[in-house]
């Protein structure tokens, strides 16, 4: 059984997660609202059933953007959105379903 962990940049929020990613949600979005947001070419995520999330701390706000994933080599990209988007540089990889908008 998958069993990841992790949390935000203060630590007072943590996460476990005991289930694969949602088939096809481990994305990247070269949407123009999140190349704003990042201030990168895309926003990569990765979606889990809601019941497979349990999160421990207080929720508060934090003002400095980031996050920590223990297990960065975790995500591999399955689908890229808003490639009509993405800046002509970006390689964006291969075997991964590439979609010229979010439908």
């Amino acid at each position: 059984m998958t069993h990841i962990t992790g949390g935000c940049l203060c630590r007072a929020v943590r996460y476990v997660i005991t289930a694969e990613p949602l088939p096809c949600r481990q994305f990247l979005c070269c949407c123009d609202d999140c190349q704003r947001y990042t201030g990168k070419a895309f926003l990569s995520g990765m979606a889990f059933p809601p019941a497979s999330i349990e999160l421990t701390g207080e929720m508060t706000t934090f003002t400095m953007p980031g996050g920590q994933s223990d297990e960065p080599s975790l995500f591999t990209p399955e689908l890229c959105v808003f490639c009509e988007s993405a800046p002509s540089w970006l390689h964006l990889p291969s075997d991964a379903k590439k979609l010229l908008r979010y439908r």
